[in-house]
């Protein structure tokens, strides 16, 4: 929420047509530079749940860019 506060993101509907890369702990690839053209042309995005409830949310899968974020 702070990042909202200060213009750094934007809300979207969980229905959008999303272009960019989606943090997802399902995705089988982690972010890396070679997602760098994709982030500068349409973001990143990330959903604001617990990871354990994240297949509730039943995306489909094939209409986004998912990536896992290693955060160390």
């Amino acid at each position: 929420m702070r990042m909202k506060k200060f213009g750094l993101l934007k809300e979207l509907n969980i229905k959008a047509n999303y272009k960019g890369i989606l943090l997802t702990p399902t995705a089988s690839k982690f972010v890396s530079s070679e997602d760098s053209d994709i982030i500068k042309t349409h973001g990143i995005c990330a959903i604001d749940c617990s990871w354990a409830k994240f297949q509730e949310l039943k995306l489909n899968e094939n209409k986004y860019e998912g990536r896992k974020c290693k955060c160390n």
